[in-house]
């Protein structure tokens, strides 16, 4: 890299870390604020709904309370019986060793609803988690009902991102349990706004995609330095599907007013949509 002069010059290493400098002695004589005495669940349903990551929204979401529901799938935690939600149908996700027996019953059923509710389950795979070849194929199979879908993976680490095509919208579910089902059903039904982010970059077509950039590295083709990750590829000006921070919510917002007084930043934020946020 130094070669090359794609190395980081040396000077803006040393203005970074005097930057680092500056505001430590700047804090040094703050005084701890004491902790919050926040109750301990009403922060954990908080985190719960802020962790929710909403990837795609066709204009699905938020649901009307009405909306008969099939919910297919691991759903007994993030979407237990006595849901606010009218449910027509659940169904386990078939396994491998029950082949495609099951699905003809699943989509028949499914057809009953007004939206399809499908829980993924990432797995370990060959190169990393992934989903299933099952789980793929009843998504498939799902699509001739015509009734639109909702995917919600459970995990923090997002599928390949070319199943989506099917869904008209998606959520990335933090975890399970008591919180993240309530804060699951809030989400859906509107009550409250997703605001969560990717944590990592969520790729279409991912093996051929790390494919191409192995290639270009073996190549030679590769002129971005030390940049990994998603400062590659804003530097490479590669496009991902959803990148590192991607996350949509239910309405718009409108910024105005920026000023820089010193070290403060100000400006004004306007909810400009029809739903909260």
């Amino acid at each position: 890299a130094i070669e090359d002069g794609t190395a980081v010059d040396p000077a803006l290493i040393d203005a970074a870390a005097d930057r680092t400098i500056a505001f430590a002695h700047r804090v040094a004589g703050r005084k701890a604020e004491p902790l919050r005495t926040e109750n301990a669940g009403a922060l954990a349903r908080r985190a719960a709904e802020e962790s929710f990551v909403l990837l795609k929204n066709e204009g699905l979401l938020p649901l009307a309370q009405t909306a008969k529901l099939a919910v297919i799938g691991e759903a007994y935690e993030l979407f237990p019986a006595g849901n606010a939600f009218p449910v027509v149908t659940r169904a386990e996700m078939p396994g491998r060793d029950a082949g495609g027996e099951a699905v003809p019953s699943i989509v028949r059923d499914a057809s009953q609803a007004d939206v399809i509710l499908l829980f993924f389950q990432m797995e370990e795979g060959k190169n990393g988690p992934a989903l299933s070849a099952e789980q793929v194929a009843l998504a498939h199979a799902l699509k001739s009902v015509k009734r639109p879908m909702i995917a919600v993976v459970k995990g923090s680490v997002p599928p390949d991102a070319g199943v989506f095509r099917l869904f008209s919208a998606a959520l990335l579910a933090p975890s399970s349990g008591k919180y993240c089902a309530e804060a699951l059903t809030d989400l859906l039904n509107g009550n409250s706004s997703p605001s969560g982010r990717l944590t990592r970059s969520c790729y279409e077509n991912a093996d051929a995609f790390f494919q191409m950039l192995e290639e270009d590295k073996r190549s030679g083709r590769t002129k971005v330095g030390p940049f990994v990750g998603y400062r590659y590829y804003d530097t490479a000006r590669f496009k991902v599907k959803y990148p590192f921070g991607y996350g949509l919510t239910y309405t718009r917002f409108c910024y105005s007013s920026l000023s820089l007084e010193g070290d403060t930043v100000s400006f004004t934020v306007k909810n400009t949509g029809k739903n909260r946020g």
